[in-house]
């Protein structure tokens, strides 16, 4: 596996021409932003494929320029929201060059959004430190919950052709007495995160955070990323095919756009279920996911989806980085020992104001047993449908989305622990 990406690296960086840049964390502002822009302004705008997260800051950038070239204006607060996409994304402005007014010593935020940035032609650097504290208590009384995180985060570009990330926090918190009876369940783990030590000042727990990657064009169309992070798949809340909700994995995604299809291929290394204990190495499970989106009207994009779990001895299938294969045949020829599922989604734009999204996965079914409603176990299907209202009763900014999410028991499990979801 490691020989595979080292070749991937060299092919790649042998003739990247232009890279996408770094991408925005996850459940940053800039979603939100551009949700409403791509409800609201569809049509008018390039088009803009919101099904796979985390977003690249290159492209959220000429998402925002082209708000400004089409002459789309709007209130105080939607005039704000582009001056953020800016401020954020900076360096991917073209003919902008956006500086802070009164940079402290000229040197500390000398932009906005960075508090140290270094602007050449041939190297962009911004660091950024990370803060954040929470304090609160449950109705039901008891001890002082909180959250402490301190760190910093860098992006770089080489040239503009080669981009680099780097994320990396200090965390102690106390949960609320569900969190704490989560982390204390088998497997036991801190949602969202790794590696933790408990006993903090009682009930709390104390770890620490750190992901990155490295990014840059292997084609034209065709965006290569490597490194340690998780993603999202999906216009909702939650995500039926991939969520954010695990700990950060090692992982090299491929994402090609042309015409009006965008592809996605994502190979992952991550952690199996495992008791906790002294030093020990931490046994394998590795995942492959494809996703095939078709822009096929201005306000409708269509999915395909499909992923494989599994654990191998000897570390990666090497038959599942086939980018272009239906997964579900190589498992079978491999004698079905592997996790497969299949999901078809969807994501339509309606009267400037609303958006309806769905997903739907299938692992195992039974058409005869679907008919008859009888409970078979193995009939794993989970339905999503969701829908977003911007601009609620015509006052603006007041936007409104709700969601449901339908599970099969059973869907994500396996005969294998460590080939389950």
């Amino acid at each position: 596996m490691k020989k595979l990406l080292l070749l991937l690296f060299v092919l790649g960086a042998a003739r990247f021409s232009f890279s996408q840049g770094t991408a925005i964390p996850l459940n940053h502002d800039d979603y939100h932003i551009v949700d409403r822009l791509n409800i609201k302004f569809g049509k008018t705008l390039p088009v803009f494929y919101t099904g796979i997260k985390p977003y690249s800051r290159r492209k959220v950038a000429e998402y925002a320029q082209s708000v400004v070239k089409a002459n789309i204006t709007g209130n105080k607060r939607f005039n704000k929201n582009i001056a953020y996409e800016y401020t954020e994304n900076s360096e991917w402005l073209q003919d902008t060059v956006i500086k802070s007014r009164k940079p402290i010593w000229k040197v500390i935020y000398p932009e906005p959004a960075s508090l140290f940035a270094v602007n050449t032609k041939d190297f962009i650097l911004k660091i950024n430190p990370v803060l954040h504290f929470q304090l609160g208590g449950q109705v039901d009384g008891g001890e002082l919950k909180f959250f402490n995180t301190r760190g910093g985060e860098l992006r770089a570009y080489i040239k503009k052709k080669l981009g680099f990330y780097t994320y990396f926090t200090d965390n102690q918190q106390k949960n609320m007495a569900y969190v704490q009876q989560q982390i204390a369940q088998e497997p036991k783990a801190v949602p969202g995160e790794g590696f933790y030590k408990d006993g903090f000042k009682g009930t709390g727990v104390d770890y620490f955070t750190a992901r990155g990657y490295i990014v840059f064009n292997v084609l034209d169309h065709i965006d290569l990323t490597f490194g340690h992070d998780k993603h999202f798949w999906g216009n909702g809340i939650r995500s039926l095919f991939l969520s954010d909700y695990s700990n950060n994995y090692l992982f090299l995604k491929l994402h090609t756009t042309i015409w009006k299809i965008t592809y996605t291929n994502l190979f992952t290394e991550m952690i199996a279920t495992y008791r906790r204990g002294p030093d020990q190495l931490l046994p394998k499970k590795y995942a492959a996911f494809h996703h095939l989106n078709f822009n096929a009207a201005h306000w409708l994009d269509i999915g395909v989806f499909e992923s494989v779990i599994f654990e191998r001895a000897n570390g990666f299938e090497l038959q599942y980085l086939n980018p272009i294969i239906f997964y579900r045949a190589i498992e079978q020829a491999l004698g079905s020992p592997d996790n497969a599922l299949i999901g078809i989604d969807y994501k339509a734009n309606i009267a400037r104001a609303l958006q309806l999204y769905g997903q739907f996965l299938f692992d195992e079914f039974n058409f005869s047993h679907i008919k008859e409603f009888d409970g078979w176990w193995a009939n794993k299907i989970a339905i999503q449908t969701g829908l977003k209202y911007i601009d609620l009763f015509g006052i603006s900014h007041l936007d409104f989305q709700t969601e449901f999410n339908w599970v099969r028991p059973y869907m994500y499990t396996h005969g294998d622990s460590s080939t389950t979801y």
